[in-house]
């Protein structure tokens, strides 16, 4: 598309915050205050080491044809001018403590806010973006503070962001000033800082044209720049999806798609994103996705962009039932309990390629009845493929892409249900025969062995400790060999380890067992009220304790002790943890 009216010029910051007649807005659709210390730290050791004016800190780019409320939009650099205001702020109170009122004066009306008139309240230079702009008014731009004023406190992760900015630049100047012995001389490096901001260059692009200013703002920052696609992507969902009075509707989807991430561990909105798009259009990389996304609902128009957003909402609960994996969620399937278990278990796995397929087969579950044995499956090949054999991620991703958009094509399809049904068989089907295919290819029975050891292991990481419980509680499944009707309350449970780590009633020391004290040979689950009384005790007092669980997997450790001579070292350990590997390949987790 080509650019009707396009300026660009390097500009000092003051050639833009002191513009006579302008001021600026963050629009709504652009992401809030992202900047971290380590970007903010970065730019203000830069500032302090630069020994010449105009170091150049980046591009801003301002639409002057989006005039809204007087106000030219920054459609890009807000990181920049927010984290400079932030700064500048800090400055200004600092010279107001020391009694330099006109310069603290001069520095807020110049770069922070200013009467239009006199008489009138000061507007700020700039407006940033609804999440954090009441915030950043009172923390930052009002001036001066009375006595009765009250700090505000953070109240979501964007004010914690600007808080956090605020409070490393207090901190900072005050550590310099504490170096200079008078306050005449402090006032003078301040002053001096506030000279060297504003004379900080930026390339300024300067764009009329709203369209214009999209077209830029896609160029610059779709091809690899710090920009998400999340980023990008909302800032054309929110200039499709105006604002309708007061109520802001795509803010509001936009916002619940982010709560309901917060459940959703592993997934950022562009991972989201991209994994509802492989799983129902296309397969395509992060880098490639927004141009897709732009044909397909600008140019074919398969879909309006509230439709998108209508979808990604409803996508986003999917996702957090498909994690959460309560039984209670799925009492529409046949065999709730077994398919949420299975859910449960990769959910404990923290693979989220196979939520790409899972998503479509939730989606489109209506198509058959019994679901069970599919969920099962994906179970079984996620934990060898994803979990023991930390195999590469791709090559299966594009499988469950693929297959994810077979269904989800068939369900589009004019069939009667039962001819429905008997193709998706099919490629169910299909489905299982592919990823056999890859197990037996790349997953043996030797590596698999070598490698339980090695990720099934005591750790203090909750989601470490997760997997080892989900674990145990499947061998000890298997070992029952009951009906399914009974189940164990993994929140019931504790992580047992036989030999302990503090082993001294043992006669033993720490650094003697570190190497294997940890080891899934070593490790068991109890109650809570077994695992309290048997704590540190010798293995003669354990096994009495251990003969009154009602758990399987207990019983066949005491059987396995003894068939050693009720012994317990790291070869009985080594051995015992090769058994359990055994049985998770032949048997539990078996395709």
């Amino acid at each position: 598309m080509a650019i009707r009216k396009f300026d660009a010029s390097v500009k000092e910051i003051r050639a833009i915050l002191r513009s006579e007649g302008l001021l600026y807005a963050v629009p709504r659709y652009q992401r809030g205050f992202a900047w971290t210390r380590s970007q903010i730290q970065s730019l203000w050791n830069d500032i302090l080491e630069e020994k010449f004016p105009g170091m150049f800190i980046g591009t801003i780019l301002l639409n002057h044809g989006e005039i809204v409320e007087e106000r030219v939009e920054i459609i890009d650099g807000q990181q920049r001018i927010l984290t400079v205001t932030i700064m500048l702020s800090v400055i200004r109170d600092k010279l107001f403590s020391l009694g330099d009122h006109r310069g603290a004066h001069d520095v807020h009306t110049f770069y922070i806010a200013a009467a239009p008139y006199i008489g009138a309240d000061d507007e700020p230079k700039v407006i940033p973006g609804p999440k954090i702009g009441k915030f950043f008014g009172k923390r930052i731009q009002d001036y001066p503070l009375d006595e009765d004023s009250v700090i505000p406190k953070p109240s979501n992760d964007e004010e914690s962001r600007v808080n956090s900015a605020r409070n490393f630049f207090n901190k900072s100047i005050n550590d310099i000033l504490k170096e200079i012995e008078h306050e005449v001389e402090q006032i003078a490096w301040l002053r001096d800082m506030s000279k060297k901001i504003e004379k900080l260059t930026v390339v300024a692009i300067d764009v009329e044209d709203e369209q214009d200013a999209y077209t830029v703002f896609e160029s610059v920052n779709a091809k690899g720049a710090s920009l998400t696609l999340a980023d990008i992507l909302k800032n054309m969902i929110f200039r499709k999806i105006p604002k309708t009075g007061e109520v802001d509707v795509a803010q509001i989807q936009w916002d619940q798609i982010l709560k309901n991430l917060e459940d959703c561990p592993g997934f950022t909105m562009s991972k989201f994103v991209r994994y509802h798009w492989l799983s129902k259009y296309d397969f395509l990389t992060e880098s490639k996705l927004y141009e897709a996304i732009k044909h397909e609902l600008n140019n074919k128009k398969s879909i309006t962009w509230q439709e998108l957003l209508d979808n990604l909402v409803n996508e986003s609960r999917r996702l957090k039932i498909l994690i959460g994996a309560n039984s209670e969620d799925y009492s529409q399937f046949k065999s709730p309990r077994r398919v949420s278990q299975s859910l449960d278990g990769m959910s404990k796995m923290g693979v989220t390629q196979v939520y790409v397929l899972l998503l479509s087969m939730h989606r489109n579950f209506a198509m058959k009845e019994k679901w069970k044995g599919d969920y099962e499956f994906l179970e079984k090949f996620c934990f060898n493929y994803h979990t023991i054999s930390k195999l590469q991620a791709v090559r299966v991703e594009r499988k469950y892409s693929k297959y994810a958009r077979l269904i989800e094509d068939l369900n589009n399809q004019d069939l009667t249900p039962k001819k429905r049904q008997k193709n998706l068989e099919k490629i169910l089907s299909g489905m299982r025969k592919d990823l056999v295919d890859l197990k037996e290819e790349f997953v043996t029975r030797e590596n698999f062995i070598e490698r339980f050891t090695v990720e099934v292991e005591y750790s203090t990481n909750k989601k470490k400790k997760d997997l080892l419980r989900y674990v145990l509680l499947r061998i000890d499944g298997q070992i029952a060999e009951g009906t399914g009707e009974l189940m164990v309350d993994p929140q019931m449970t504790n992580l047992e380890h036989i030999l302990p780590r503090k082993p001294e009633k043992w006669g033993l020391e720490e650094g003697e067992v570190s190497d294997y004290v940890n080891h899934v040979g070593n490790l068991t689950i109890l109650s809570k009220k077994l695992n309290s009384s048997v704590g540190n005790k010798p293995l003669v007092e354990k096994l009495s304790e251990y003969r009154d669980s009602e758990l399987s997997i207990n019983g066949e450790l005491v059987a396995f002790i003894e068939d050693h001579n009720s012994e317990w070292n790291e070869e009985i350990i080594q051995l015992r943890g090769i058994k359990l590997a055994e049985l998770a390949y032949d048997k539990i987790w078996n395709i």
